[in-house]
């Protein structure tokens, strides 16, 4: 009788674990999301306001490797939107997991990956 108690309180236990990880992981998810799509926004924001153009993009996919990989960009002509001045197939982002954690996106770095690109 003891060991059926003692088994059935190991199980509720772990039960109650597998709960919380679930829950915990749900909440993770979210935040995590949350932060994501607030880099997306700022990071297009304030690279149009430097650009000084409009800028279209098809995805962005982040990475747990510390990276976010960007696809099908295209810097548009200020005067004829319609108009394409550059266009990148796909870019990478390298960022600090500690920035995140931090509670802070450090959008004003970057480094130069040696393209140049004349008129912009």
């Amino acid at each position: 009788m003891r060991k059926a108690l003692k088994l059935a309180a190991w199980i509720s236990l772990f039960a109650g674990l597998v709960v919380l990880t679930v829950f915990a992981a749900l909440e993770l998810d979210h935040a995590l999301t949350v932060k994501l799509e607030a880099l997306k926004t700022g990071s297009m924001l304030a690279l149009e306001r430097i650009v000084g153009r409009t800028i279209t993009y098809g995805e962005i996919s982040p990475s747990f490797f510390r990276s976010i990989n960007v696809r099908d960009i295209a810097v548009h002509d200020s005067n004829d939107p319609g108009h394409t001045l550059l266009s990148i197939h796909e870019l990478r982002v390298y960022y600090s997991c500690s920035s995140f954690s931090l509670d802070r996106i450090p959008l004003g770095q970057s480094t130069r990956s040696g393209f140049s690109t004349a008129g912009l």
